[in-house]
Parts: structure tokens; C-alpha cells; sequence
């Protein structure tokens, strides 16, 4: 599961993907594996470029580099729905 480390980055993610989604407060189970990886990455894309150009490296950098400012979190397990915040 993709979720996002602050409000304020669900918010961009579904604003700029997912228009009219829901977000959602959630905890992963205690055996979750967790990875923070830098959603900047993701998305910063070029229309003008073919995908295949640049997302390679992309894809590399964002497995093996530091998180930064815009992290998302890979929750590979269970999660427990907390509430709907929008």
C-alpha cells in the first residue's frame, strides 16, 4: 500500500491523481515492512520525453536514495483504517 507521511502530502498526491478521492488515517500492523521513498521522484516527470527516457533512473534513485521532503510510505502488510479525514 502507498500511503503518505503527512496530510499535506495525501492531499498533493490526490489533488494531482486522484481528484475527488478519499484520504484515510491508517496504521500499518506491527510485522508491516515499511519503505520511505522519495515521491519527488515519482513525480517529477517531463511530458515532452519519452517515459522510458527518464524513468529508469528514476526508478533506481528512488530505491537507493535518502527519502527527502516528499516521502511516501510502502506498507507491504496490513493496515488498520483509523478514520476518513476527507
Amino acid at each position: 500500500m502507498f500511503t503518505a507521511e503527512t496530510i499535506a502530502l495525501a492531499r498533493q498526491f490526490r489533488d494531482g491523481f486522484r481528484p475527488g478521492a478519499g484520504i484515510y488515517a491508517v496504521e500499518p500492523w506491527p510485522d508491516a515492512l515499511l519503505f520511505r521513498g522519495n515521491f519527488g521522484i515519482v513525480t517529477d516527470i517531463d511530458p515532452a520525453e519519452p517515459f522510458l527516457a527518464y524513468m529508469p533512473e528514476g526508478a533506481l534513485r528512488y530505491w537507493t536514495e535518502p527519502s527527502g521532503d516528499q516521502v511516501e510510505v510502502l506498507v507491504g502488510g496490513p493496515v488498520t483504517v483509523i478514520e476518513r479525514i476527507e
